[in-house]
């Protein structure tokens, strides 16, 4: 019997993080609290997550923790691990080719010299590029900072 209640308070206290949204690999909400991801979210909205369970692709909106903060923040992957990504005159490039996205608000007004993306970790941007603290500002995130793929 005392193994019984040992389990269910386990997994009472699981299911409470899970819905949350602070556990890696499960679903979780999300209220979006910035305008970092206009047109695609807008402040106020909420969003679920599925658990990261592929590989992760370009164009994922995924939501993750800074390396150094338990704040989540929701941004797009445009950048790979192993590749290079630079920014200039209002374009991302991906290893020196011009990435075509259809989905920001604006140009980015400012610079990214080039940039190799470490193994294990992914370059993300807001969609509202200008008003947007990602990976331009942060870094690239590692993929263990990743709690799940906004659906």
């Amino acid at each position: 019997m005392k193994q019984f209640v040992s389990l269910t308070f386990f997994l009472a206290i699981l299911l409470a993080l899970s819905a949350c949204g602070n556990m890696p690999g499960l679903p979780g909400t999300y209220n979006v609290m910035t305008s970092s991801m206009e047109p695609t979210f807008h402040r106020g909205d909420t969003i679920t997550t599925s658990p990261v369970t592929r590989e992760l692709q370009r164009g994922d909106i995924v939501v993750y923790e800074f390396q150094n903060s338990k704040s989540t923040q929701i941004h797009r992957i445009v950048g790979l691990p192993g590749e290079s990504i630079e920014i200039k005159g209002g374009t991302v490039y991906i290893d020196g080719e011009p990435l075509t996205e259809p989905y920001i608000k604006e140009k980015p007004e400012y610079k990214l010299p080039v940039t190799l993306i470490p193994q294990g970790c992914y370059f993300v941007l807001g969609d509202n590029r200008n008003n947007a603290a990602d990976s331009h500002m942060q870094g690239p995130i590692k993929i263990d900072n990743i709690r799940g793929i906004a659906k």
